[in-house]
């Protein structure tokens, strides 16, 4: 009967799936295999229960603390632990800053940044940062996300959820779950991640746990050359492969030799204090702060707070008729209120700080990419490295005992 040969010609079909599945798991075991057969190597990020994310001890360019570095020394100097603003995402390993730090200071620099750290991971990582015995310890605060990834962080570590009130933190979880400020960021930066969810739930459960489906993705999209538009191409290029609702979201600026395309829009919503997780969040970082300053000074290190501005607050000194202009001016107001609220906590606490706005705006070429990526550049990097040097010497690094009263504010 043919109904029957049918039949079982899908069983069998079937079953050969299935044999394809497991076979693909089980050589993917192996990182390198895995890399070979879906096209990708090991992820730059792991998923860790304490952290969220960690990096991933398997990745070209990390040390086997999972850091960004050649090699783990058995003593630094100075520790920079920050964000991907510090990693040094869209840049080499040696163009990031506390590579270029360590250029200029003649001593050795040991990065502990890792993206999506803020000041909470800081303090939940010094103690690996003590045992490296630095006389100095850089810890960096960029508000252009940092205050939502703190907030996100208290939401599965009890650690870092008991330094905010239990109350805020319950408001900010609930208009998470109704609104997640992360789709906007993901719509600008993360497109495929907003396509994935509009799958149907069959598709979205195989793009997620079916190797065979990966690999067939990949080889379709490579023959079709599809290819997801890329946040750090140049001006001309990223402009026109943004989908509309990306466009929606996005302001070109071109000037006086500078261009970019600005993302107000999205970074205006993570440092809206009023929010109750950017709320919740700027609570964890001031609390995590405090801890860190006070173990800095039991165990004799000096801390530096850097302050690093978004893309949008360096390019606003040079923008006149930015649209929309009210949008980034509230943008603006609130990063510098939200500065100015950790300022006055360091002075409290005897906290030295230095502000990286200045350098970027007077570095001597565009410090970022043409595109939407909003991290700094080769030249951005650059910059950051010669302003820390020059703040960091003036107390001379190398004595065994540096000044510890903070600069007056800038």
């Amino acid at each position: 009967m043919l109904w029957r040969r049918g039949l079982t010609a899908v069983g069998m079909v079937a079953v050969w799936v299935v044999v394809a599945e497991v076979m693909l798991q089980l050589l993917c075991l192996s990182p390198r295999l895995k890399a070979l057969v879906t096209g990708k190597g090991p992820e730059p990020l792991v998923a860790d229960s304490r952290l969220g994310l960690r990096g991933n001890r398997a990745y070209p360019d990390h040390d086997d603390w999972g850091y960004r570095n050649s090699h783990r020394p058995e003593r630094a100097t100075v520790v920079a632990m920050g964000d991907s603003q510090t990693y040094g995402t869209g840049v080499s390993r040696d163009e990031a800053w506390p590579p270029a730090l360590e250029r200029r200071l003649g001593e050795p620099v040991y990065s502990m940044a890792t993206p999506n750290f803020g000041t909470a991971h800081y303090w939940l990582e010094l103690e690996g940062a003590l045992t490296l015995r630095p006389r100095v310890v850089l810890i960096t605060v960029y508000f252009g996300n940092d205050a939502y990834d703190a907030f996100r962080l208290a939401t599965i570590n009890p650690d870092v959820g008991a330094l905010v009130a239990s109350d805020l933190l319950r408001r900010g979880q609930e208009l998470e779950t109704r609104a997640p400020l992360a789709t906007t960021g993901q719509t600008l930066f993360e497109p495929g991640a907003v396509e994935r969810r509009t799958l149907g739930s069959p598709r979205r459960l195989l793009s997620q746990y079916s190797l065979l489906y990966t690999v067939a993705s990949t080889l379709s999209a490579r023959l079709n050359r599809r290819r997801p538009p890329d946040v750090a191409h140049d001006f001309q290029t990223t402009w026109r492969s943004l989908s509309p609702q990306q466009r929606a979201l996005t302001s070109p600026y071109e000037g006086d030799g500078w261009r970019t395309i600005l993302t107000a829009s999205y970074r205006r919503t993570v440092v809206d204090y009023r929010d109750p997780r950017i709320e919740a969040g700027l609570a964890v970082m001031r609390g995590s702060i405090a801890r860190i300053a006070a173990r800095s000074r039991e165990a004799g290190v000096r801390l530096v707070v850097v302050f690093i501005p978004t893309k949008e607050n360096v390019f606003a000194s040079r923008i006149s008729d930015f649209t929309p202009q009210a949008l980034l001016e509230q943008l603006i107001a609130d990063e510098e209120s939200l500065k100015r609220t950790v300022i006055d906590d360091l002075d409290r606490l005897g906290v030295e700080h230095v502000d990286l706005l200045g350098a970027l705006r007077g570095a001597p070429a565009q410090p970022y990419a043409e595109g939407m990526d909003g991290h700094p550049n080769a030249t951005g990097h650059a910059a950051i490295a010669t302003e820390l040097a020059r703040f960091l010497e003036r107390d001379a690094i190398g004595s065994e005992a540096a000044p510890r009263t903070p600069p007056a504010r800038n």
